[in-house]
């Protein structure tokens, strides 16, 4: 079966399974805020300066209760992908440590990881995402694209909140999506480093032992 074929099959999948169909209003839940939360301060402005310490930066970030339970859980899925200390994950021994720790300390990722639906929305923003789409201002997706935006993702899609709530279908389609993209980086610079291919290769790993629940 060659690629071309291969990558059809993963579409039409991810068509049937994952992918919601899209509206300006509410979602099956009645949550009306369908865009990411704008953080009142940021990297780099005077407010985020004159904050000394990490802990009053992270408290600033938090999001108001009422705010949080009217947003959708795509809108929560940019909003925890953008969050300021999402690279903090990083420093620590290991990613897992890292991510267990900084999701403890911010609000919508609480949120997000009892998301029923947090599954399907989660494959369906990264089978948007096209290592080869980087175009030459360095956007991906309208973003501005950093060596860690694949890393971001698929270390979010690799826990186990995320992974127990898809079905044998959604798995087979998350696990052809990950061997899709893992081949594509290797012919786009900007994933010249070993980061994106390990965490790639664990979340190709976690969905193949999720796989296996199903005989």
């Amino acid at each position: 079966m060659n690629k071309l074929l291969l990558r059809m099959l993963a579409v039409v999948s991810l068509i049937v399974l994952v992918v919601p169909s899209l509206s300006a209003g509410a979602d099956d839940n009645g949550r009306t805020i369908n865009v990411a939360y704008d953080f009142p301060i940021k990297p780099g402005s005077e407010e985020w300066a004159d904050i000394q310490s990490h802990a009053d930066r992270a408290l600033a970030c938090q999001i108001p209760e009422d705010i949080l339970g009217k947003m959708t859980t795509e809108a929560l899925i940019e909003t925890v992908l953008d969050y300021p200390f999402y690279m903090d994950l990083y420093f620590f021994n290991n990613y897992q440590n890292g991510f267990e720790t900084m999701s403890s300390r911010f609000n919508a990722f609480q949120e997000l990881l009892t998301r029923e639906d947090l599954g399907g929305k989660l494959i369906a923003r990264y089978s948007m995402m096209d290592p080869t789409d980087i175009n030459e201002s360095g956007m991906l997706n309208g973003k501005r694209f950093n060596s860690f935006s694949f890393a971001d993702i698929e270390i979010l899609l690799s826990q186990d909140e995320v992974l127990e709530k898809l079905n044998e279908g959604q798995l087979q389609a998350l696990n052809q999506l990950v061997y899709q993209k893992h081949e594509d980086k290797k012919n786009v610079e900007e994933f010249s480093g070993c980061l994106d291919y390990y965490v790639s290769s664990v979340l190709a790993l976690a969905t193949t032992s999720y796989s296996a629940r199903f005989g």
